[in-house]
């Protein structure tokens, strides 16, 4: 599957999500972090990890597909925080993590 096929299925799911991260619920950018960056009056480094990337929900190498039902937006920092690990949580239990972080206040935020 080409990149170009990809970036618009991220485009399709970061519209469908309203812009905000499949994990974290954070607003994420698409393009222009720059504006971003100033428009929330916050640091490039932190907008950098705001950058909108495509999670496959289900990972390719465990019979995941590249069909839009599989693909989600997720935030860079979200997406390489799942990935770190040998065998990564699935994306379900994965998220019910973030969200737990997140309402304990211990998920890095934009602010």
């Amino acid at each position: 599957m080409s990149s170009k096929t990809i970036a618009k299925r991220r485009a399709v799911a970061f519209a469908n999500q309203s812009g905000n991260c499949f994990y974290c619920g954070q607003l994420m950018w698409l393009n222009k972090p720059k504006q971003f960056a100033r428009k929330l009056r916050i640091s490039s480094k932190k907008a950098a990890m705001r950058q909108c990337t495509a999670e496959h929900l289900q990972a390719r190498g465990d019979g995941g597909s590249n069909d839009q039902s599989n693909i989600a937006a997720a935030c860079l920092y979200c997406n390489q925080q799942r990935h770190r690990s040998a065998k990564p949580m699935a994306a379900s239990a994965y998220r019910q993590r973030v969200e737990r972080e997140c309402a304990k206040g211990s998920w890095p935020t934009l602010n």
